[in-house]
């Protein structure tokens, strides 16, 4: 059985594994198509994937399928620990609602362009037809 090295993914040259573990690494990952690999009796280094005799992956298995719950009764969550003290939500909110009021003016002088706008044009018809 011949005895393969590869480069790894940190470059570095790695081995001799047999056929059966280089197939354990493709399976899980450590080497792809593209790994670079030899063998005694090889002229060079070759891509995995040019290799036609190294078997490919086989597919993973689908997980079983999971039993639904058929359970239609409402449930009742509770927010165990958030990790943040009274103070230090108190101190967020004031922040959260400081950090609010730019947004807020922003509105209201989009509110009043339009609140001219259309006042303007309504007196004026207004004051056509009168």
């Amino acid at each position: 059985m011949a005895q393969w090295h590869y480069v790894n993914e940190k470059g570095e040259k790695a081995g001799p594994v047999t056929e059966e573990e280089l197939n354990a690494l493709k399976v899980s990952g450590a080497v792809t198509p593209v790994t670079m690999v030899w063998a005694e009796g090889m002229a060079e280094w070759k891509r995995l994937g040019e290799l036609g005799h190294i078997p490919p992956t086989p597919p993973a298995p689908n997980p079983p399928a999971m039993n639904p719950r058929h359970d239609d009764r409402p449930v009742k969550v509770y927010v165990a620990d958030i990790n943040m003290s009274f103070g230090s939500m108190v101190v967020f909110m004031i922040k959260w609602a400081l950090a609010s009021i730019p947004a807020l003016i922003i509105l209201f002088m989009i509110g009043g362009f339009l609140m001219a706008i259309f006042g303007g044009m309504s007196m004026a018809l207004m004051g056509m037809g009168g």
